[in-house]
C-alpha cells in the first residue's frame, strides 16, 4: 500500500464509451456538458452515461497522471447515479456495461500493475432491493424478516433515509450473505473473472451498530478474515468522518479514509472556507482556522491515537465525492499545490478525485460530481503538471512512499 497513490472515479461522471444501453424509468438523462442540478432530488437521478468501457478506455490518462491504483465508487445496480442504495449486490449495474464490463477493467487495470478497489455499503441495501421488498410486503412471515432492525412499527434506515434500510448483523443470515459466507458479497467479487484488490466499506463506523447492540468489531474482522482468505493482498480501509482510532485496533480495518487525521486539519489550514460556509460537510462540526504550529499539533495527536500501521494504511484526501472540489477550497493554485504536496508527502496512502487534476470545481453536494473534461484546452496545464509532477516525486522516492519503520514527531518538521 506503501507505493500506491490512488485516483477515485465516481462512474456515471468519468469516461462514456458510447456504448448502446437502455436507460432505465428512474434516469433523468442529461448531455455530458449539463450542469448538475443544484436540487439533490434531481440530482441523484442525472445520469450522463459514464460507464466501466469509459474508465477502462481512459487508462492511459492514470498511468499518464502517475496514479496506480483505482477506487470505484458503487457498480452495483441501483436506482440513483451514485448506487449506494443498491437493489442487487450480485450482478454490476448495465448501465455501467454490467459484469463484463468490471471484469474487462479488472484485466486491463492489472494488465498495467494497478490495482483497483470496489465500493461496498455493508451499513445497508436499498429499498429496491429484494431482502427488503420482501420483508416489507410480508412482515414477520417473511424469511428476510431478521435482515432488517425496527424502529417501532417501522424500520431503521440509514440517517432516517427511506430508501437506505438498516442490515442487521445480529442474523447470522445478513452476515453469512454479506461477509461470512463462501458465496458472499465481499468475497464474490474478489475472485475471478473480476478480481478486485479490496473494498472501501461505506459508513464503516455505523456498520453492525444499532441501540444497544455493537457488532462493529467483530465485522471488521470477520470482513477482513473473507477477504485475506481469498487474497492476503486485499486492502480494507473504511468510510470514517470522525476520530477512528477505536475503531483501529490491528484486526479490522486496514485503516480509514483520513479526514479527522489528515482532511480536516489541512482544510482548516489551507483552505478558503469561508465562501463554503464554515460547516458545509454533511453535519461536520464548524471548520476551525488553524495556524501552522496548530495542524501540525492536530496531525501529531491524531496519528499518536492509533497503531502505527493504521496511520501508514489511511486514505489520505484534501477532498472526495462527497466534499466540496479542492480546487475550490484552496482558493488559488499556489495554494492547492501547497495542499498536494502535503498530500504527497505524509504517511499514509494518497488519494485524489478523478478531474482534481485538471482544476475541476464545485463548493457542495453533488456540485463536485461533475463529469470529467477530456478536451485539454479547458484543462488547467499547469496544475495537471504539478499534480504530475508531486505523485511521480512520491512514487519514486523511498522516504516519501516508505518513511521509517516507526512514527516521527511532524511538528519537528514544520
Amino acid at each position: 500500500m506503501s507505493n500506491s497513490v490512488f485516483y477515485q472515479i465516481f462512474p456515471d461522471r468519468f469516461a462514456n464509451s458510447g456504448a448502446a444501453r437502455e436507460w432505465p424509468e428512474w434516469a433523468a438523462r442529461s448531455a455530458w456538458d449539463d450542469p448538475v442540478s443544484t436540487d439533490w432530488r434531481v440530482s441523484i437521478r442525472q445520469a450522463y452515461g459514464g460507464d466501466l468501457q469509459g474508465v477502462t478506455e481512459r487508462l492511459d490518462h492514470m498511468v499518464r497522471l502517475g496514479v496506480n491504483a483505482v477506487y470505484l465508487t458503487p457498480f452495483f445496480s441501483a436506482p440513483s447515479s451514485h448506487r449506494y442504495n443498491a437493489d442487487d449486490f450480485t450482478h454490476v449495474d448495465p448501465l455501467l456495461g454490467g459484469d463484463e464490463g468490471l471484469a474487462m477493467l479488472s484485466a486491463e487495470v492489472h494488465r498495467r500493475g494497478m490495482r483497483i478497489l470496489g465500493d461496498l455499503t455493508l451499513h445497508h441495501c436499498g429499498s429496491t432491493h429484494q431482502w427488503f421488498q420482501t420483508a416489507h410486503e410480508l412482515g414477520q412471515a417473511a424469511a428476510t424478516s431478521d435482515h432488517f432492525p425496527r424502529e417501532g412499527t417501522d424500520f431503521a434506515y440509514c440517517r432516517g433515509i427511506p430508501t437506505l434500510p438498516k442490515l442487521d448483523y445480529r442474523s447470522s443470515r445478513v452476515r453469512e450473505a454479506m461477509v461470512t459466507g463462501n458465496k458472499s458479497v465481499v468475497a464474490r467479487w474478489l475472485q475471478p473473472p473480476f478480481e478486485l484488490d479490496g473494498w472501501r466499506v461505506d459508513l464503516a463506523n455505523m456498520v453492525g451498530r444499532y441501540r444497544g447492540s455493537d457488532e462493529n468489531q467483530a465485522i471488521a474482522r470477520a470482513t477482513r478474515r473473507a477477504m485475506s482468505a481469498v487474497n492476503p493482498a486485499t486492502y480494507l480501509v473504511g468510510e470514517h468522518m470522525y476520530d477512528a482510532s477505536p475503531d483501529l485496533l490491528g484486526d479490522g480495518w486496514h485503516g480509514v479514509m483520513n479526514y479527522s487525521g489528515f482532511t480536516w486539519p489541512v482544510l482548516g489550514w489551507l483552505g478558503d472556507v469561508e465562501p463554503l460556509g464554515r460547516a458545509w460537510f454533511m453535519g461536520n462540526p464548524v471548520m476551525p482556522s488553524l495556524s501552522g504550529q496548530d495542524v501540525a499539533d492536530a496531525l501529531d495527536a491524531y496519528r499518536s491515537n492509533a497503531p502505527w500501521t493504521a496511520t501508514t494504511h489511511a486514505l489520505n484526501l484534501l477532498g472526495s465525492h462527497d466534499t466540496p472540489r479542492w480546487r475550490s477550497v484552496a482558493g488559488d493554485v499556489e495554494t492547492a499545490v501547497v495542499g498536494i504536496g502535503l498530500l504527497m508527502s505524509y504517511p499514509g496512502v494518497p488519494s485524489l478525485l478523478y478531474g482534481d487534476e485538471i482544476g475541476l470545481t464545485g463548493t457542495k453536494g453533488d456540485l463536485a460530481r461533475s463529469p470529467m473534461v477530456w478536451d485539454e484546452s479547458r484543462w488547467d496545464t499547469a496544475l495537471f503538471e504539478e499534480y504530475r509532477r508531486l505523485i511521480h516525486l512520491r512514487r519514486d522516492h523511498v522516504a516519501l512512499a516508505r518513511g521509517a519503520s516507526a512514527g516521527f514527531t511532524l511538528g519537528r518538521t514544520f
